[in-house]
């Protein structure tokens, strides 16, 4: 099934759906993945479905139904379900409408052909490469490669309509040696992204100089986070903190800091659909345009995003910023494609700078302990090292952490020149100093 095919299926949920607004949200796909363990393939896998979300309105009351289908008869047994949803359920009283129809950008082709065409043996050919590596430093590797190719299209009542085709692959592993770990991780558009030898290259050397990790203190300190790390922490500063709807309900840090000075005067936060360093969608899931939200400038916060539904609650009223989420979404409108503008240096001269402190891979097992204050807390994981002088001397046990990560964004010494895309979110290392380390661990 192509573009046009999923559209003319989405449509017709809609016209089936006798609702007074209607909208359907179909997706087409197939995600493939090779996991690998203990320096072997265990496992190949893939999974294609073609999935409908049908939304009905009636009044202030909405339904929602979704299932897997084949058939256009399929797809009206979808919507007439969430017709009878509707007739049930409760009426969101702040409700106005679904969006109607925005001018939406040209966008640059959405495919990657290495994706498109990516077999198990390709992945599997890829993965031999990384697990050479481990074989070769006598270390233990474990981690996937996984490719994900998918086409959505959305259309309503109103008049939406909108398609788009979209790939992506990532790759992440843990090298393992006798008393140390390293991780790295790497993904975009196409499978060439994911640099698998490269990557598992980095995660050995990690691995390498980690070995015989010494304990510190637990304490305030100046700290390095490499890309996966910083995009770990920023990613849950973007969809609980611009948030429309935890602003709305009094649960992000911006009913505190919107319009004021949180961040560094070299900090600059965006979020831009249309940017290829992110994984690049000209629309939302409510086939809205997604327009580019300035989220911290020069160190202030200054926006936030918007679905329709956050969007027709504020007062007055303003438009959506193409920020939704599939329905049903409890969650709120999120920053999909956040980037952190970069300024100067390579990683080792950010290393260079730190008099004495730690550089961190990865973040392990991040939550909140304050949603609306952003108190974080987490550890460090497979790659934790102590800097003195501006040279990486060894590795150490993880440290957990308790942070006020708004309050961080004030204390970064430096931001790098090149950043690297994971997740939602694309960013260079970070420096920030007296970051909140409060008790190690035996590993």
């Amino acid at each position: 099934m192509d573009e046009r095919e999923l559209l003319e299926l989405a449509l017709t949920a809609v016209e089936a759906c006798e609702a007074d607004q209607a909208e359907a949200f179909a997706m087409e796909g197939e995600r493939a993945t090779t996991r690998f363990a203990n320096n072997q393939i265990h496992q190949n896998m893939a999974e294609r479905s073609r999935q409908l979300s049908v939304r009905a309105v009636m009044g202030k009351r909405i339904g929602v139904a979704t299932g897997i289908v084949n058939n256009a008869e399929e797809a009206k047994g979808v919507a007439a379900r969430a017709v009878e949803l509707a007739k049930v359920s409760g009426e969101l009283e702040d409700f106005v409408s679904l969006p109607g129809p925005t001018t939406i950008a040209e966008a640059p082709a959405g495919a990657a052909k290495d994706v498109v065409e990516c077999t198990a043996a390709d992945r599997g050919e890829a993965v031999a490469k990384a697990l050479a590596i481990a074989t070769g430093r006598h270390l233990v590797a474990a981690g996937s490669l996984a490719t994900d190719y998918s086409i959505i299209a959305l259309a309503n009542s109103l008049g939406v309509k909108a398609a788009r085709s979209a790939t992506n692959a990532t790759f992440h592993l843990v090298m393992q040696g006798e008393d140390s770990g390293g991780y790295a991780a790497a993904e975009g558009k196409a499978l060439a992204d994911t640099r698998v030898a490269e990557t598992a290259e980095k995660a050995a050397e990690k691995a390498d100089m980690g070995r015989h990790p010494r304990a510190v203190e637990a304490a305030p300190m100046t700290v390095v986070f490499e890309p996966v790390a910083a995009a770990e922490m920023l990613s849950f500063l973007g969809f609980a903190g611009f948030n429309a709807l935890a602003y709305q309900e009094q649960q992000a840090f911006t009913c505190d800091s919107l319009h004021k000075q949180v961040g560094v005067e070299m900090l600059d936060i965006v979020d831009d659909g249309l940017d290829p360093r992110t994984y690049v969608a000209p629309f939302d899931f409510e086939g809205v345009a997604k327009q580019r939200v300035e989220l911290i400038s020069k160190g202030v916060v200054s926006g936030l995003v918007y679905d329709s539904y956050t969007a027709g609650r504020e007062k007055p009223a303003r438009e959506s910023t193409g920020h939704a989420g599939p329905a049903p979404n409890t969650w709120g409108p999120v920053p999909w494609n956040m980037i952190v503008e970069p300024r100067t240096g390579s990683m080792e001269e950010l290393i260079g700078q730190v008099e004495r402190g730690l550089l961190v891979s990865r973040i392990h097992y991040l939550n909140f302990v304050h949603q609306r204050q952003m108190i974080l807390t987490g550890m460090t994981r497979e790659g934790t090292f102590l800097i003195e002088n501006g040279k990486i001397v060894g590795g150490v046990r993880n440290l957990r952490f308790t942070e006020h990560f708004v309050e961080s964004l004030g204390r970064i010494a430096a931001i790098g020149g090149q950043g690297e895309l994971h997740g939602m979110v694309w960013t260079p290392p970070l420096v920030i100093d007296g970051f909140e380390f409060t008790s190690g661990t035996g590993f």
